[in-house]
């Protein structure tokens, strides 16, 4: 998706075991890190949280890929529930 001034962004949907979130990747955040996302997940994601008609989207600040954790599945991942909004 290119912003109104031509500049590259993304919008992606992540899920976890408690359920989706949209993540919006403004163009600064994602030339930076938009490259994690042509790779299959497990994804991290930092970003400014807000909720509106009862569903969460994320303003991506910072994202990665998770690795190293030496589980055999993604099921043993960690995750944060998004119960509030920052």
């Amino acid at each position: 998706t290119r912003t109104v001034k031509g500049e590259l962004m993304k919008f992606i949907t992540l899920e976890d075991q408690t359920g989706l979130v949209e993540v919006t990747l403004f163009p600064k955040v994602y030339k930076k890190w938009g490259h994690v996302f042509q790779d299959r997940g497990p994804f991290i994601v930092k970003g400014k949280v807000e909720q509106e008609e009862g569903c969460f989207t994320v303003t991506a600040l910072w994202a990665g890929k998770i690795q190293g954790f030496g589980l055999r599945n993604t099921s043993e991942l960690p995750y944060v529930k998004l119960s509030s909004v920052v």
